[in-house]
């Protein structure tokens, strides 16, 4: 299979490839049309497919956070973003390592922007959510240093998320207020 994109594969109870999912060879693609390299997966409350990660626009930069959205039978879902896929750039060495969807079904994406903890945000129509951040939908923090990273993240009562990674680096754990979404 030529694949250039965000892959997610869907496996049945025996370990077997889903047939049903994607394009009948049990995988399906979050179609970006450059290289991309892998971050997160999340469920929807819908059973929507949430992917993140980094598109590689060229090897030497940019490169940029990329989210998708796939349906439960695995095609790209034309409500999010364009044809079910968005990028955003940031700082042009933009990543994401991991994705939530909170549950009014806004994606967060989670991860690193230029040696600072990333956190972007987009409505479930895949848009940058103006309620988020700085009103651009992004937020980062860092230390003086500037060797922070988010890998891993998790909501957390009181609109909350966790995110767990680098800081200054040493591993650590920062909390962040996200408000509704």
């Amino acid at each position: 299979s030529d694949l250039d994109g965000l892959v997610a594969a869907r496996l049945l109870a025996d370990g077997r490839v889903d047939p049903s999912f994607g394009g009948g060879d049990g995988l399906a693609e979050a179609p970006f049309g450059r290289p991309t390299g892998a971050g997160g997966l999340a469920l929807g409350p819908d059973g929507t497919i949430v992917l993140a990660g980094q598109v590689i626009v060229d090897t030497r930069g940019p490169w940029r956070v990329g989210a998708a959205r796939l349906l439960a039978d695995g095609s790209p879902d034309p409500a999010f973003g364009t044809a079910g896929v968005v990028t955003t750039e940031v700082t042009g060495r933009d990543g994401a390592s991991d994705v939530l969807v909170q549950p009014g079904g806004s994606v967060l994406a989670v991860g690193e922007a230029q040696g600072d903890v990333l956190l972007v945000r987009y409505t479930p129509a895949g848009v940058l959510d103006p309620a988020f951040g700085g009103g651009d939908g992004m937020a980062t923090a860092g230390t003086p240093d500037g060797a922070d990273t988010g890998r891993g993240a998790a909501l957390h009562p009181g609109g909350r998320v966790v995110v767990g990674g680098t800081f200054g680096g040493d591993v650590g754990v920062a909390r962040f207020h996200l408000g509704a979404g």
